[in-house]
């Protein structure tokens, strides 16, 4: 009998055991004064009206988020996640 061989590379124990580090990005509401958050977080604060002193503040906050989810070409990126 022959066996297939195992297309897939093997991973080390390394990459298994390493943890997942979230991305960081800048929250500008009116409590976090532009310091890195993460992400859901980040989403999270922009939807809360109370944490913002603008209306236009916390909109461009939302845009910034939004714009996360494309590429530079304007091709949605399927693997966001946030």
């Amino acid at each position: 009998m022959e066996q297939k061989s195992n297309t897939q590379k093997p991973s080390s124990l390394e990459e298994l055991t390493k943890p997942y580090q979230r991305l960081k990005y800048a929250c500008n509401c009116s409590m976090c004064q532009g310091k890195e958050v993460d992400g859901q977080t980040q989403t999270s604060y922009a939807n809360e009206e109370l944490r913002w002193s603008s209306n236009k503040e916390r909109k461009n906050q939302l845009a910034r988020i939004e714009a996360r989810k494309y590429d530079r070409k304007g091709k949605k990126l399927t693997d966001y996640t946030c």
